[in-house]
């Protein structure tokens, strides 16, 4: 229990003292892959003060058998690393739209289906800032999403790896 106490003030100091800049907007593409594909984002930033922000994406990906499309969210705490370099961190969900070319139902393959889907996890990452340095209007970050799916035959752990460049406005 003391270890709990401790890492919940560690955490707690942390996100208090976190001085990164949090720009009012920001839009550009993310582009990820993961255990259910890979593909395209279109990726909107909001800043809500100065150390947390909101991000929505329109975005599709594919593999082999499955095609979707969806819009994802999240809610991010941002904090600083080094010059130019920040972390964030926070609560995501997902809402998707998929077909499938041969999938298993039950005991079945089922061929050419379309479900909907939703997922709820976190999303991680860390970013560069370029206005700190060179003062070009652009910031770059890697990040990852774990989320758990919840689809009728396909629920389970889901993990995408994403890289992003974004124009800061």
């Amino acid at each position: 229990m003391k270890k709990f106490y401790l890492l919940t003030t560690m955490l707690l100091v942390v996100l208090f003292s976190a001085k990164s800049q949090v720009y009012p907007s920001t839009i550009g593409l993310r582009t990820s892959a993961g255990n259910y594909g890979i593909g395209p984002e279109i990726s909107f930033q909001q800043g809500l003060g100065d150390l947390n922000r909101v991000e929505v994406g329109a975005g599709f990906s594919t593999d082999n058998n499955f095609n979707r499309l969806g819009i994802s969210g999240a809610f991010h705490v941002l904090g600083d690393i080094e010059s130019g370099f920040s972390w964030f961190a926070g609560p995501g969900a997902q809402v998707w739209m998929y077909s499938f070319s041969a999938a298993i139902n039950g005991d079945q393959l089922v061929r050419d289906g379309s479900a909907v889907g939703a997922a709820l996890g976190a999303q991680v990452g860390v970013e560069y800032d370029f206005n700190e340095e060179v003062d070009l209007p652009f910031t770059v970050s890697v990040d990852s999403r774990p989320m758990f799916n919840f689809v009728r035959d396909y629920s389970g752990f889901e993990f995408t790896l994403g890289v992003s460049i974004r124009y800061t406005f």
